[in-house]
């Protein structure tokens, strides 16, 4: 008897309807949250476009420290010159010649109290960069800048032309002596000129001698130590404040040979030399044994050497201006007429200038307005004041 199969049962795929619904609610969830998170931004955005008041935004500069005006030196001496207008103190500036790094604010009037002159110091000195002393019996020393020097002197008003005599003015020309062919066109100018000839040029006493021939004053223009040196050389043998009495001594005998004919001497540079009374003192000591006047080039307002000049008895004068700081005919001729008027009003006037093309043509130009002016031009030795009582 065979025995009965039973029906084989099919196995159906079992279906996971728990897993299934679990991962459509993760999903639904987390599309919830990112849809609740996108409004709640989009909301933030629209509240602050359209509730909250709009403020410009900040410039780059905002914040930023205020950058102070950029101090020059143009804008440092008007400051200067506004503080010294407003005590009363109207002047006029007057430059050293280039290279010197020196200018004066001459003042025509009595010097006044110590009181006023330090109040006036101490206001000067809250300018930046600015440093100012007392010139005893003169006025104030300024210090300023990079190594820039001036001086406010007061100057009583001179008495004027006496009526009936001419203004006079002497013309110095520094710096000869380089080369003789310059020298003969200034020898050609129609008036007398004094000549100042740097001893250590080549040409010195060749120049020297064809000036005295042809009738012109000749001065020996002493080198001397300015502030800047040795940026601003004055020359090997200049006289220098280290240098010993003998060593002064023994260079100015070697200018007395090298310009011979001279009258009288002025200072080339010089601007710390002749603030220096013991060598300022041994070289005017070696000027009167050899009968010779002194013309204070004036290359610092705290120079010593007209006030020494004066109280050993040795004839002396000063430059008033140095005509043709800027190398154009125009503007030296400009300085000339400024000359002119100073002669009117103090009845004499020294200039100093240098053997360039442009001054040459401004003397040429100027004689014809001096000889309308009435104005005498002379040598040097006859503007030289003579000490009544050399001490």
């Amino acid at each position: 008897m065979s025995a009965r199969k039973k029906p084989s049962r099919r196995k159906s795929p079992r279906r996971s309807h728990g897993g299934s619904l679990t991962l459509k609610l993760w999903l639904a969830g987390v599309f919830l949250v990112g849809f609740v998170l996108v409004s709640l931004i989009l909301l933030g955005e629209l509240r602050s476009r359209y509730l909250s008041p709009t403020v410009p935004p900040p410039s780059p500069s905002a914040g930023a420290p205020a950058t102070p005006p950029q101090v020059t030196e143009g804008t440092r001496w008007e400051e200067i010159r506004r503080r010294l207008e407003s005590a009363g103190w109207r002047g006029e500036r007057f430059d050293a010649e280039p290279g010197a790094a020196s200018w004066e604010y001459r003042v025509a009037r009595p010097i006044p109290p110590s009181t006023e002159l330090a109040a006036m110091a101490e206001s000067l000195c809250r300018l930046p960069g600015v440093e100012a002393e007392l010139l005893p019996g003169r006025g104030l020393r300024i210090l300023h800048g990079d190594h820039q020097q001036g001086a406010i002197l007061f100057q009583p008003p001179a008495p004027p032309a006496q009526p009936g005599r001419s203004a006079r003015v002497a013309i110095i020309v520094d710096d000869l002596g380089r080369d003789v062919a310059t020298l003969r066109q200034f020898l050609g100018v129609k008036v007398p000129l004094t000549l100042a000839i740097l001893p250590n040029e080549t040409h010195a006493r060749e120049s020297a001698r064809l000036a005295h021939e042809t009738g012109h004053e000749v001065l020996i223009h002493i080198p001397m130590e300015p502030q800047g040196y040795p940026a601003v050389n004055p020359g090997h043998d200049a006289l220098f404040v280290a240098a010993s009495a003998d060593e002064l001594r023994q260079r100015f005998q070697g200018y007395l040979t090298a310009v011979p004919f001279a009258v009288g001497g002025n200072n080339h540079m010089g601007s710390r030399f002749t603030e220096d009374p013991a060598g300022m003192a041994v070289v005017l000591g070696q000027m009167r044994e050899a009968g010779l006047f002194f013309v204070d080039s004036r290359t610092t307002g705290a120079s010593v050497a007209f006030e020494l000049a004066r109280r050993a008895g040795i004839p002396v004068a000063q430059r008033d201006m140095f005509l043709d700081n800027v190398q154009d005919a125009g503007l030296i001729g400009g300085e000339i007429r400024k000359l002119i008027r100073m002669a009117r009003q103090h009845g004499s006037a020294i200039g100093i200038c240098h053997p360039h093309p442009a001054t040459l043509t401004a003397l040429r130009q100027a004689l014809p307005e001096l000889r309308a002016a009435g104005i005498e031009v002379v040598p040097v030795s006859q503007l030289v004041a003579v000490p009544t009582a050399p001490q």
